[in-house]
């Protein structure tokens, strides 16, 4: 089993958006922690909704394609996810593979680690909640340093919606 790390955002209905992706993530890979969820601002779009944003770890036995394609993609689209050529349209659901075990991958269908992880606090800030000493794969960077390095000033911790799908991954 590999150890993942998934990045969960929404700014269409985010609360309700979140929730519904979490329940249907636990079809497909044994969910291990929950991040603490953030309000932030919306990337590249003034007026655009803000997003809530969180990270769960999880375990899987599917290849990091499989997983990406044939669990993210279906979710987001059973949950009304239209891609567009605007990579920072509003989203109902945003399921993203940040990290897949020690694995460091650039293919022309996916890189891994998420290189976002080194521009956006939310994600890193969100990984070292749940693995603060990981070296983050094909780096000499740990997941603590790199939290360090980016402010997480505009981040509105979300206690209650945290603490609802963490009592949901404890009922699972």
């Amino acid at each position: 089993m590999a150890r993942v790390f998934i990045a969960v955002g929404s700014n269409i209905d985010p609360e309700q958006n979140v929730e519904r992706a979490m329940a249907q993530l636990c079809r497909d890979v044994r969910l291990v922690a929950i991040s603490t969820f953030y309000r932030t601002e919306p990337i590249g779009r003034r007026g655009a909704p803000q997003f809530v944003n969180g990270m769960i770890e999880a375990e899987t036995d599917r290849s990091p394609e499989g997983l990406k394609c044939d669990v993210l993609r279906r979710i987001e689209a059973e949950l009304g996810r239209r891609r567009t050529a605007d990579k920072n349209a509003d989203r109902t659901i945003d399921l993203d593979l940040v990290l897949y075990g020690d694995l460091a991958l650039c293919t022309p269908e996916m890189v891994v680690p998420d290189p976002a992880l080194f521009e956006r606090a939310f994600l890193a800030r969100t990984l070292f909640e749940l693995a603060p000493d990981l070296r983050i794969p094909g780096s000499t960077i740990t997941v603590r340093r790199l939290a360090q390095m980016l402010s997480a000033h505009a981040m509105q911790p979300l206690s209650d919606l945290t603490a609802a799908l963490r009592r949901n991954l404890a009922n699972e």
